[in-house]
C-alpha cells in the first residue's frame, strides 16, 4: 500500500512538472507562430511547387514545413541565404518583387532571433570504431595490432580493430562519431567479444604485455599475482573503463569473483570480469552513467564534461589528469578548464581532430585514390593534415586555411614546389629501399607560384579533376552552401570529335537550361578558378611546368582543363562580386566571404563536437560565435575553446519523456 501511494505521488509530481514546463514554452511557441502564419504564403507562392512534397528539389522539402521549423536550422538557413543572393525563386518562375523580397527576409531573420538558446536533447551513443580503438589502446597502454609482414611502400592499416569492426556510415551530421541511431548487431557483438577476449588475454599472460600489466597491479613477484594486485588490477580498470567514480557496492560486485582464489584460477576470474566490464554498456557506450534529471536543463556533471571534451579532441577516454580534475570538482571551474583544454590540444592526440573531423569534413580521405604509387599518395594527403594539424597547434588565425604562407612537404612532392625544395633537411634512402613514405617538414613559400592554403594543394586538387567538381567541393567543404542531387535526366557535358571549343565555352550552352543554372551559377565561378591547374594540381602557370614537372598532360584532359594558352581563370559570385584569377577569389573569400566561411566552420566543429546535426536551438550558439570568430585575428584555438565552453558542449537537455524533446526548462 505504501509503494502504491509513493508511485501515485510521483506520478503526480511528473505531471505537475509537465504542465509548468508547457507554460514555460507557451511564450516562445506563439511567437514562432506568429511568424510561421506569415512566412507560410511566401513558401507557398514561390516555393512548393519546387520543393514540395511531389517534386522536392535539391532534397529540400518545404511541404508544412513550418510545422516543423523549429528543429529545422538548415533548411530556413539555406532558404534565408538563396533569397538573398537571389538564387531563389528561379528566373524562369515567378519572382518577388524587392518590397515582397526584403518582408520575406525580415521575416526568416525574426523567425531565427527568436529560438531560445538550449542544448540538445541528451541521448546515450555507442563509441565509433575509431573511438573504440582509441580507448582500447588508451585503458591497456597497446595496440592491438594484426600480423603482417610491412614493406617501406606498404600504408595498411596495422589496427586489428578496425580491421575487424564494422565501418560507421556518417550519421545526419555527416560524422562517423554521430552514432546515436546505430544498433549493435550480432556481427559486431560478436567481434566486440573477441577483441575484449584478446586483448585481456595479452595483458594478463603475455610477458611481453608485464609493463603495462604492471601500471595496474605495481611490481608482481615471481610467484605470479597476488589476491590483493588482482582486486587492485580490477578496481582501477573499472574506474578507468567506466570512466567515472563508481559506487563501492558495484566494485565490491566485481572483486567477489576473486576471493579465495590464487594462481590460474585467479587470474581466469580477473579475465572473466575484465571481459564483462568491457562488453558493458557502460564502456561501449557513452551517457549510460548519467544521472537524467527529467523536464530540466541542467549543467553536465564533471565526468560527462571530461568525457565530451575528451572525445572531441582526442576521440579517445579521457586521461589520469582529466578523470582527477573531474573526480575533484575542478573542471567545473572555468580557469582549469581554459588550462585542460589547452593541455589536450598540446598533446600528440590532439592530431586525431585533424585526422578524424578534418578528414570527414573535408573528405581528405579521396585524395589517396588520386596516385596509385603508396609513397606519393601518402605524401599528397599527409599535406593538409600536416597543415590543419599545424593551424590548430600553432594557433593560427583562421582564415589561414585559405592562405597561408606555409606548408608541409617531403621530397615526393618535389615536382609542386622544386624552388623550395631547398629548406628541407637532406634526405638519403637506407641501402636496398628504392622509395619509401617519409615524413613531411614545414616550408615557407618563398619561390613557389600558385599554392598557399589548402584549396591549392595538390592533392586536394587532384581529388576534384575538372572544374565541376572542384567548384562544388569548394562550395560545400568550405562556403558551406549545401547542393541537392542534380536532376536525373540532364545529359553530362561531353568532348564531340571536330568541336574545338574550350570547355568553359562548351559548358555556357549546358547552363543555358535554367534548371541546370540553379546550381551551377554557385558552382562554376568557384570551379573554373582553379583552371591554372592540371588534373595531378601541378601549376600551369610555373615557368618550369614543362621541365620541373616533368609531366605530360593526359590525353583526355583537353576535355576538362584548358591549354596554357586559353586560361581563363576569370567568374562573377551569385553576390555580384567579380575575379580575374584564383589570387583575386582568395582576396574575396577571405574579405566579404568571410564570415559565411567562419560560420561554415563553426557549424562543421560544434556539429563535430556534439555528434549530432546542428539545430535550431544551436542558432545563437552559431551566431554568437561567428561574430567573435569573423575578427581578422581570431584562431583555431578560439574556435574550439568556444565551442567546448558554448552552452550545447557543457550543459544537457532531459525530456519528460522518451523521445520528447520540447517539455524542458532551465533548471
Amino acid at each position: 500500500m505504501q509503494r502504491q501511494i509513493s508511485r501515485a505521488n510521483e506520478t503526480s509530481y511528473w505531471i505537475l512538472v509537465f504542465l509548468i514546463a508547457n507554460l514555460l514554452i507557451d511564450g516562445l511557441s506563439c511567437r514562432l507562430k506568429a511568424n510561421e502564419i506569415h512566412l507560410q504564403p511566401y513558401f507557398n507562392q514561390y516555393c512548393v511547387r519546387c520543393h514540395g512534397s511531389e517534386e522536392a528539389n535539391g532534397e529540400i522539402n518545404l511541404d508544412h514545413f513550418m510545422s516543423t521549423s523549429t528543429d529545422n536550422l538548415e533548411t530556413l538557413q539555406a532558404a534565408m541565404e538563396a533569397v538573398e543572393e537571389r538564387r531563389m525563386p528561379p528566373e524562369d518562375e515567378a519572382q518577388l518583387n524587392d518590397k515582397d523580397r526584403d518582408t520575406f527576409l525580415s521575416l526568416l531573420k525574426a523567425q531565427l532571433s527568436q529560438v531560445t538558446e538550449r542544448p540538445g536533447h541528451f541521448r546515450i551513443r555507442k563509441l565509433s570504431a575509431q573511438e573504440y580503438r582509441n580507448t582500447m589502446r588508451s585503458l591497456f597502454g597497446f595496440e592491438l595490432e594484426e600480423a603482417f609482414i610491412k614493406t617501406h611502400e606498404s600504408l595498411s592499416e596495422k589496427s586489428l580493430i578496425l580491421k575487424l569492426m564494422p565501418p560507421d556510415p556518417p550519421g545526419a551530421s555527416g560524422f562517423t562519431n554521430d552514432t546515436r541511431g546505430h544498433r549493435m548487431t550480432s556481427v559486431a557483438w560478436d567481434r566486440y567479444v573477441y577483441i575484449a577476449d584478446l586483448a585481456v588475454y595479452q595483458l594478463l599472460k603475455s610477458p611481453k604485455r608485464r609493463e603495462q600489466l604492471e601500471t595496474f597491479t605495481g611490481p608482481i613477484g615471481d610467484d605470479g599475482m597476488t589476491p590483493h594486485q588482482a582486486q587492485q588490477l580490477l578496481r582501477e580498470f573499472l574506474v578507468r573503463a567506466w570512466r567515472r567514480d563508481i559506487p563501492e557496492d558495484v566494485v565490491t560486485d566485481f572483486l567477489s569473483s576473486t576471493q579465495g582464489k590464487t594462481g590460474d584460477d585467479l587470474i581466469d576470474a580477473v579475465a572473466t570480469e575484465m571481459q564483462t566490464i568491457l562488453n558493458s554498456p557502460q564502456f561501449l557506450y557513452r551517457g549510460v552513467l548519467v544521472e537524467p534529471v527529467p523536464g530540466k536543463i541542467v549543467p553536465v556533471d564533471p565526468f560527462e564534461l571530461a568525457e565530451r571534451l575528451s572525445y572531441f579532441l582526442w576521440a579517445d577516454m579521457p586521461d589520469e589528469e582529466l578523470l582527477e580534475v573531474a573526480r575533484s570538482q575542478e573542471l567545473l571551474k572555468e580557469d582549469v578548464y581554459q588550462k585542460q583544454i589547452d593541455r589536450m590540444l598540446d598533446s600528440p592526440k590532439a592530431r586525431s581532430l585533424t585526422e578524424d573531423f578534418a578528414k570527414q569534413w573535408l573528405k581528405i580521405g579521396e585524395i589517396y585514390k588520386s596516385d596509385k604509387r603508396p609513397y606519393i599518395a601518402n605524401a599528397l594527403q599527409d599535406q593538409p593534415y600536416d597543415f590543419i594539424n599545424s593551424l590548430i597547434s600553432d594557433d593560427r588565425p583562421l582564415m589561414e586555411l585559405i592562405d597561408s604562407e606555409t606548408t608541409f612537404v617531403n621530397f615526393h612532392l618535389r615536382n609542386y614546389y622544386a624552388k623550395d625544395m631547398d629548406q628541407l633537411e637532406k634526405y638519403r634512402s637506407a641501402e636496398g629501399i628504392e622509395k619509401e613514405t617519409l615524413p613531411l617538414q614545414k616550408i615557407r613559400l618563398e619561390n613557389t607560384p600558385g599554392r598557399g592554403g589548402l584549396l591549392t594543394m595538390p592533392g586536394v586538387l587532384a581529388m576534384n579533376r575538372g572544374p565541376i567538381m572542384r567548384g562544388v567541393w569548394m562550395l560545400e567543404r568550405i562556403v558551406g552552401d549545401h547542393l541537392g542531387e542534380p536532376p536525373p535526366n540532364v545529359e553530362p557535358v561531353k568532348q564531340k570529335l571536330g568541336d574545338k571549343r574550350s570547355f568553359r565555352e562548351k559548358f555556357a550552352e549546358h547552363r543555358s537550361n535554367s534548371t541546370c543554372a540553379v546550381c551551377h551559377n554557385r558552382i562554376d565561378a568557384l570551379g573554373f578558378a582553379l583552371q591554372a591547374y592540371d588534373e595531378e594540381g601541378a601549376y600551369f602557370l610555373a615557368d618550369d611546368y614543362e621541365t620541373q614537372q616533368r609531366r605530360r598532360r593526359p590525353a583526355n584532359a583537353s576535355s576538362l582543363l584548358p591549354s596554357p594558352e586559353e586560361l581563363d581563370s576569370s567568374g562573377r559570385l551569385p553576390s555580384g562580386e567579380q575575379f580575374r584569377s584564383f589570387d583575386e577569389l582568395k582576396n574575396i573569400l577571405t574579405g566579404s566571404y568571410r564570415e559565411r566561411i567562419v560560420r561554415n566552420i563553426v557549424c562543421q566543429m560544434t556539429s563535430y563536437a556534439l555528434c549530432r546535426p546542428v539545430e535550431l536551438h544551436d542558432q545563437p550558439t552559431i551566431d554568437r560565435l561567428t561574430s567573435n570568430l569573423s575578427d581578422p585575428n581570431a584562431t583555431w584555438r578560439d574556435l574550439i575553446h568556444g565551442v567546448a565552453t558554448s552552452l550545447p558542449f557543457k550543459q544537457a537537455c532531459f525530456p519528460l519523456e522518451p523521445g520528447d524533446t520540447t517539455n524542458v526548462h532551465s533548471d
